[in-house]
């Protein structure tokens, strides 16, 4: 594969994945889109953005536990200025590089209703959560491989941690 930036200045990919991890008790996890753009202003060294969207609701099971939800649905949306710094040689079958960048992660809830049943009578209560949405400052760092076993057929293998003021989220991509 040939990626080399004596060849091409410029690399658009689209990502696709699924988020494993169950972030906050009662949410489901569900599918992530990464969309990068990078341009190459040196043969080692690139400059870009990463935008990803991910999206989590609440898990229907919890309800066994005398509550009911409705609504609730967690978006998170990071846009990130990054450089890639790495080896991006057609000569060579794997190429190593560093992922860096900078931005900003947006949460965003819908509002919800949570309703709890007591075990003992009949009775329930209902609170309502107003919908909200935060900004947060973003750090990236990563590395990947992309690695090349056939002519213009390659693999990129990479993970990302993005770090941000109210958590860190880890993203491998394939």
């Amino acid at each position: 594969m040939d990626i080399s930036p004596s060849k091409y200045k410029y690399l658009a990919t689209l990502n696709g994945g699924y988020v494993a991890n169950n972030y906050y008790i009662g949410y489901n996890s569900n599918f992530i889109i990464n969309a990068r753009f990078s341009y190459f202003y040196s043969e080692k060294k690139s400059l870009g953005a990463d935008f990803t969207y991910t999206s989590f609701a609440y898990d229907d099971d919890i309800e066994n536990y005398g509550a009911d939800f409705a609504g609730g649905k967690q978006s998170y949306f990071d846009l990130l200025l990054n450089a890639q710094i790495g080896t991006f040689e057609k000569s060579n079958d794997v190429d190593a590089y560093v992922n860096v960048g900078a931005g900003v992660h947006v949460s965003s809830r819908t509002s919800s209703v949570s309703t709890y049943y007591s075990f003992n009578d009949t009775n329930s209560f209902s609170y309502t959560n107003p919908s909200s949405t935060r900004f947060y400052a973003a750090m990236q760092i990563g590395g990947g491989l992309i690695i090349k076993p056939i002519y213009n057929i390659g693999i990129n293998l990479e993970a990302d941690m993005v770090v941000y003021f109210s958590g860190v989220t880890i993203i491998f991509q394939l």
